[in-house]
C-alpha cells in the first residue's frame, strides 16, 4: 500500500458524542449550485437559488441561525455536501467533496456568499476527480483546518493532474492529510458526531469505488448517510461488520448507480441483539490477538511467554481473544509509544504510563470510549469495579472519557523519602531525631526533618551518595494541574499561580541547594538516568524521593532488591488532579474496539487475570502464604510493577503486608486532602505551541535548579525570564480560563 497523500500523517482527536438537540432544532437545505463554464476559460458564475425546500424536527422551533445545516450542492455528476455546525458564535464548516475543477469559481463563489470564510473540515470521499476536482483550488482559497482522504493501493493511486495539484496546495499551506478509514474520527463541535465506517483500515478492492469514505453523521437524534461512491461490495461488508448505518436522511450512493445504495444497505436498521457482547463473541470465528503494551522500569520480564500461554487459556474459552504482551522500560517508553501509533502499529490496549495521558489525549493518540455506547455495552465489569465517580475523573476538559483508572491509592504522601534502614540506623548518631521502625512510616515534621535525616546519612555513610532527588512537585504541597505550568498551591486550593512562585516549592529548592552543597547530592545526578532502586541495590545510595501510601515500604524493599526500605513521611496525604487518570486506554491503532473493550473489561474483573499479571504462576513464579502472594526464590516472573494492574484488588496482597491491604487503601483514599481540582483535567490544545516552547526552556534549567546544582533565586529569575518571552502569561491566562469553567460547570465556583 503506497502512502502518497498521507505523509506526516497524525492522528487527530476523537469528537465528543452528540449531546442531543436540546433546544436546538435541525434545518436542512437542499441547494442547488449552477454553474456556467467555457473550455476557453471560466465565465461569471451563475447565482445558485436560495433553499428550495426545508425540514425542522417537531420539538422546538427552527431558525437558519440556531440550527444544523446540510446543503447538498449541484455540481453536475459530482458530489459536494456542506455541513454547517452550530458553534460558539459561528459555524464549524463541513466540506464533503468538491465536483469537477470546473466548478471551481461557482463553488468558491457560493461558499462566501454564504458567510463561509473557513473550512474546518475537508473532506475527500475518494480521489476521483468528480469528487476532488476542484479540491486544490479550495484548498489555495479557505483557510483549512483538517482535511481527510482515504488510502489507496499504490497501483490505484491518481495521476490526475487534480489529484496532484491537491497534494502540492496541501504541502504548500503546511496542512496534514489525514487516513480516513472506519474507525476515523473526523473532529467537529459538541452535539454532533462524524461516525466513518468505510473502508476497513485492512480492505483490499479492485475498484476505486470501494475505497470510498462512508460517513453517517449524527446530530442529536438526527442522521445523514454520506456513502459517496461506495458499490454493493462495500456496503455487505459494512453490514456484515455490525455498523449503524439507519438514517433519516440517505444521499444515494454513487449517483444513484445501480451499483450502489444496495436493498440490504437501504433496509439495515439497528437491532437490539439482546446480548451484544455474546454476540461479538460469537462472530469471532477464529480467535483474535489483542496487542497490549505496559511497562517496567527494567524491560519486558522473563517468563512472560509462559504468562501469555496462561492469560490465553482463560480468554480464548471466554472471549476469543488471545493476547500478545509488549512490555517497555520506563525510560524509552514514551518515545517508542510515539513511533508505534503514529506509524499505524497495532497496538490495542495501553497502560499510558510514561506515554502521559493528557499528552496522548491532546496528541488523538486514544478511542472514545463512549463513542458508540462502548464502555456501557462491553465494559460493564469495569463500571461496577471502578464506579463512576473514578471513571468520571478521567474525562478529559471537553467530558470526553479516554481512558480508565485502576484500582490503586488515589493519593500519595507528600515529602516522602524512601531510606535504606540499615544506612538510617548507622545515621541515627548523627541527629536529634528517633526513626520509628514498627509502623507502615516514620512521620516526621515537613522538610526541616527530612534535610536533616540526609543530612545525617551523609555523615554516617560517606562512601555511598546519601540522596538521589527526582520530581520535585512530590516535596511541595502543590497541584500541579498536569504541568508545571500554572499550579494551585496550599494543597490544591485558591487560584492558579506559577508553580516558581509558590512558596514550598521554592523553599524546597532552597533545601536541595544547601543538600548539594553539603555534598548530599552527587553532581552526577544531573545526567546519570539509573533508576534510584537500582541504585539502592548496587549499594550505592541511600535514600531518594518517594510517595508513601499504605504498602509503601514492601513495595520499595522489593525494588530494591530485597533492601529493607523505611519509608519516612513530613507531609500530608493528597489526591491531586491527575492522581485518578486514565491509566488504561485503547488506542486509535485498534482495528476491533469492541474487541479490545471486552479484553479490558476482563482486565479489570478477573482475579485470576489479575493475579498472572501481578504474580505470574501459582507454584511457580509465587505461593499464596496467609492470604498474600509470596514470590519462590528466583521467581522467573517478577516485575515488580503489581501497583499498574488494572484490578488490583482482585488478587493478593503482596506478601510482608497485611491481608487487609486493600481495606487500607480504601481508607488511604477517603481520608487523603482532595485538591479543589481533583477531577480536572487542562487541555493543552489551546497553547500546544507555547507548552512546547515553556517545556523546552524549563528542560534547560529544570534539573540544575531543582537538583541544587546552582544559586536557585538567579537561576530563576533568568529562568522565568525566558518563560516569560515564550509565552507563559498565556498559558496560565488559559489554564486559569479553563479551571474557572470547570468549577462553574462543576458547581464549585
Amino acid at each position: 500500500m503506497g502512502k502518497p497523500h498521507t505523509k506526516g500523517r497524525r492522528p487527530r482527536r476523537r469528537a465528543p458524542k452528540n449531546a442531543g438537540l436540546g433546544g436546538l432544532g435541525l434545518i436542512f437545505l437542499l441547494a442547488v449550485c449552477i454553474i456556467a463554464y467555457n473550455k476557453l476559460g471560466p465565465q461569471e458564475s451563475a447565482q445558485a437559488p436560495d433553499a428550495v425546500s426545508s425540514v425542522a424536527l417537531p420539538e422546538g422551533d427552527t431558525t437558519l441561525e440556531d440550527g444544523l445545516q446540510v446543503y447538498f450542492l449541484d455540481v453536475g455528476q459530482g458530489d459536494s455536501e456542506l455541513i454547517r455546525i452550530p458553534a460558539e458564535g459561528d459555524y464549524f464548516n463541513v466540506l464533503l467533496d468538491t465536483g469537477e475543477y470546473e466548478y471551481a469559481d461557482g463553488l468558491t463563489d457560493y461558499l462566501r456568499e454564504l458567510g463561509v470564510e473557513r473550512i474546518d473540515a475537508l473532506i475527500c470521499s475518494h480521489p476521483h476527480t468528480d469528487h476532488m476536482g476542484c479540491m486544490a483550488r479550495i484548498v489555495q482559497r479557505f483557510d483549512i483546518g483538517s482535511i481527510y482522504m482515504p488510502l489507496v493501493p499504490e497501483d490505484q493511486t491518481p495521476t490526475t493532474s487534480a489529484y496532484e495539484a491537491l497534494l502540492d496546495r496541501v504541502l504548500e499551506k503546511n496542512l496534514v492529510i489525514t487516513q480516513l478509514c472506519a474507525g476515523t474520527v473526523i473532529d467537529c463541535p459538541a452535539g454532533a458526531e462524524f461516525q466513518v465506517v468505510a473502508p476497513q483500515k485492512e480492505d483490499v478492492w479492485e475498484e476505486m469505488n470501494d475505497y470510498s469514505a462512508v460517513i453517517r453523521l449524527v446530530y442529536g437524534e438526527t442522521t445523514f448517510l454520506f456513502p459517496g461512491d461506495a458499490e454493493a461490495d462495500s456496503e455487505e461488508e459494512i453490514l456484515d461488520a455490525g455498523y449503524e448505518v439507519s438514517a433519516d436522511v440517505l444521499k444515494v450512493g454513487h449517483h444513484g448507480s445501480s451499483t450502489s445504495t444496495s436493498e440490504s444497505g437501504e433496509s439495515a436498521e439497528a437491532s437490539d441483539s439482546g446480548d451484544a457482547n455474546a454476540e461479538a463473541i460469537a462472530n469471532r470465528t477464529e480467535t483474535q490477538t489483542i496487542v497490549l503494551n505496559w511497562f517496567t522500569w527494567t524491560g519486558s520480564p522473563n517468563g512472560l511467554d509462559r504468562i501469555e500461554e496462561k492469560m490465553n487459556e482463560l480468554t480464548i474459552p471466554e472471549l476469543n481473544l488471545a493476547v500478545e504482551m509488549q512490555v517497555t522500560d520506563f525510560a524509552s517508553r514514551s518515545q517508542q509509544l510515539t513511533l508505534a501509533i503514529s506509524g499505524g502499529e497495532q497496538l490495542d490496549i495501553i497502560n499510558t504510563n510514561g506515554l502521559g495521558y493528557n499528552v496522548g489525549i491532546a496528541n488523538g493518540y486514544y478511542w472514545n470510549l463512549e463513542e458508540d455506547n462502548l464502555l456501557s455495552t462491553y465494559g460493564s465489569g469495569i463500571i461496577e469495579t471502578m464506579g463512576m465517580d473514578d471513571i468520571d475523573a478521567c474525562r478529559d476538559s471537553e467530558g470526553i472519557l479516554y481512558g480508565l483508572p485502576q484500582q490503586k491509592e488515589n493519593g500519595q504522601g507528600r515529602y516522602s523519602l524512601a531510606v535504606v534502614t540499615e544506612d538510617l540506623k548507622a545515621a541515627e548518631e548523627y541527629m536529634d531525631l528517633v526513626p520509628d521502625y514498627d509502623s507502615p512510616c516514620w512521620e516526621v515534621n515537613g522538610l526541616t526533618d527530612i534535610v536533616t535525616i540526609v543530612k545525617a546519612l551523609k555523615e554516617a555513610r560517606p562512601d555511598k551518595d546519601a540522596f538521589c532527588p527526582s520530581s520535585l512537585y512530590s516535596w511541595t504541597d502543590i497541584d500541579i494541574l498536569g504541568d508545571s505550568f500554572g499550579v494551585l498551591g496550599d494543597y490544591g486550593t485558591g487560584d492558579i499561580v506559577s508553580m516558581f512562585d509558590d512558596d514550598s516549592y521554592l523553599e524546597t529548592v532552597n533545601a536541595m541547594h544547601d543538600l548539594y552543597n553539603s555534598g548530599c547530592i552527587n553532581p552526577n545526578a544531573l545526567t546519570d538516568t539509573t533508576a534510584a532502586a537500582t541504585q539502592v541495590e548496587a549499594g550505592t545510595l541511600c535514600s531518594y524521593v518517594t510517595n508513601y501510601k499504605p504498602n509503601s515500604k514492601v513495595q520499595e524493599t522489593n525494588l530494591c532488591g530485597g533492601n529493607d526500605i523505611t519509608v519516612v513521611k513530613g507531609g500530608e496525604d493528597f489526591a491531586m488532579s491527575g492522581t485518578v487518570s486514565g491509566n488504561w486506554a485503547i488506542t486509535i491503532n485498534t482495528d476491533d474496539p469492541v474487541a479490545a473493550m471486552q479484553y479490558l473489561n476482563f482486565m479489570y474483573t478477573s482475579s485470576e487475570w489479575n493475579t498472572l499479571y501481578n504474580w505470574g504462576e501459582e507454584g511457580v513464579d509465587f505461593n499464596v502464604v496467609d492470604g498474600t502472594a509470596q514470590f519462590v526464590e528466583n521467581a522467573e516472573y517478577n516485575h515488580a510493577m503489581q501497583w499498574t494492574a488494572p484490578g488490583q484488588f482482585q488478587t493478593y496482597p503482596e506478601y510482608g503486608n497485611s491481608t487487609d491491604l486493600w481495606d487500607q487503601y480504601d481508607e488511604f483514599n477517603t481520608n487523603a486532602i482532595k485538591s479543589d481540582a481533583y477531577a480536572f483535567m487542562f487541555d493543552q490544545t489551546p497553547v500546544r505551541n507555547e507548552y512546547t516552547a515553556l517545556n523546552n526552556v524549563y528542560q534547560q534549567y529544570q534539573k540544575s535548579i531543582e537538583f541544587g546544582a546552582v544559586d536557585p533565586a538567579p537561576a530563576l529569575e533568568e529562568m522565568k525570564a525566558a518563560l516569560d518571552a515564550a509565552g507563559y502569561q498565556k498559558y496560565l491566562d488559559e489554564k486559569q480560563a479553563q479551571y474557572t469553567a470547570w468549577k462553574e460547570a462543576n458547581g464549585n465556583a
